[in-house]
């Protein structure tokens, strides 16, 4: 229970104007556990479905919040936003805090021992939990890092779900959906086939998804100009 963390020392973040970020590799604070395989880093949305008056529905679930947290150590959370209007100083009015519990306990990294900080480990593993629909005391998301959570089940439970999701609802952005002609095709159909829609009532394949977690449509309207 968070609710329950004790020793937490909140910190204010000074200007991060001349933050920079090394992208040769993913470099974590300890070098124990670097990642230099870039294709692990990886977008996912978050989406939910429901019945609503007898018609099955979706929404993509938007998070406001920004929040980090590295190497289970160090969480920042607050409404900053990457760019300009947050980090200048003088334009949106913006509030963040560093949290770091003095509490250390043992974990792994890429299967190495590695000590973490409990508040910002538990605060992770309870997130990856509920994006993953898993137990609440799963350990499967212990070590965050390692090659057989993230292909396994990370990335293997957001394809499954992204499939799931594009094959009865067609009319959500998806990667396969790469031109205004294919976007209106695929909304008529989602919208005008009655038959298509009793089916999405009785499709039993939505029960098999798990948590929230998808796969980005990066290829979403690739072929299509979006300048203004």
């Amino acid at each position: 229970d968070h609710d329950e963390v004790s020793n937490v020392v909140f910190d204010e973040i000074g200007d991060l104007s001349s933050l920079k970020i090394d992208l040769d590799g993913v470099v974590n604070l300890d070098e124990r556990i670097r990642v230099s395989d870039v294709s692990s880093i990886v977008e996912v949305d978050l989406r939910g479905w429901a019945d609503l008056l007898g018609l099955t529905v979706t929404e993509q679930i938007y998070v406001h919040s920004k929040l980090m947290i590295v190497d289970d150590t160090t969480v920042i959370v607050g409404s900053a936003n990457a760019n300009d209007r947050s980090m200048l100083g003088d334009r949106d009015s913006e509030i963040c805090a560093i949290i770091k519990d003095n509490e250390v306990i043992e974990a792994k990294m890429n299967g190495q021992p590695y000590m973490v900080r409990k508040y910002a480990a538990e605060l992770r593993r309870s997130l990856f939990r509920e994006h993953l629909g898993l137990a609440h005391d799963d350990p499967i998301v212990d070590d965050p890092i390692a090659a057989s959570f993230f292909h396994d089940v990370w990335w293997r439970t957001a394809d499954i779900n992204t499939e799931i999701y594009n094959q009865n609802f067609p009319h959500i952005p998806m990667s396969s959906t790469r031109t205004w002609e294919q976007w209106n095709e695929k909304s008529r159909i989602a919208t005008g086939d009655a038959s298509f829609r009793d089916k999405l009532q009785e499709d039993y394949q939505l029960r098999r998804i798990q948590g929230h977690l998808i796969v980005h449509p990066l290829q979403f309207l690739e072929d299509e100009s979006l300048n203004p």
